[in-house]
């Protein structure tokens, strides 16, 4: 089994991220949880064990590693997104509406955070205020998939605006 100094716990993580980046999920995830080890409080690799599990479809759990990881550096925007993300798997659209919103206190212009909450706003029935939430970044011809996607489904659901087509 892999032994982590713990002078180099930012090394394991960033070794956790490569087995991520290369599909090796599992490996990734040992390797995280060899880092928490030596240092439970490593928000990086609490993070990087959860997103793991989250590409394995193990979604429930990721979200206490997330939470726990959010404890430790409430201002990751990525953790927030991915927790959002997972919490709409759930559907728990209002917890992940807050998570949302404080990427957006953070990252305004989060185009994920954008989508992601228009997702929601459309769920909830709120169809204007998602395509209100999405209109400027597609009018100012923003190309995001997760935006795009939202805004596809609003337009399911309320009919296309002609400025936005053209």
């Amino acid at each position: 089994a892999l032994e982590i100094n713990p002078a180099y716990i930012d090394a394991a993580n960033s070794l956790g991220t490569v087995y991520q980046a290369l599909g090796k999920y599992n490996e990734a995830i040992d390797v995280f949880e060899r880092a928490l080890e030596v240092k439970p409080d490593f928000a990086e690799a609490l993070f990087g064990k959860a997103r793991a599990l989250i590409e394995l479809s193990l979604q429930p759990e990721a979200v206490p590693l997330l939470q726990q990881a959010l404890q430790i550096k409430p201002d990751c925007t990525e953790a927030s997104l991915n927790l959002a993300a997972t919490l709409m798997t759930f559907d728990q659209p209002e917890e992940a509406r807050q998570y949302c919103n404080k990427v957006l206190e953070l990252q305004p212009d989060s185009l994920d955070a954008i989508a992601l909450l228009a997702r929601i706003e459309l769920q909830a029935g709120q169809v204007e205020d998602a395509y209100q939430r999405v209109k400027p970044h597609i009018l100012a011809g923003v190309q995001h998939i997760s935006l795009l996607t939202a805004y596809g489904n609003i337009c399911s659901s309320k009919g296309c605006p002609e400025e936005a087509i053209g």
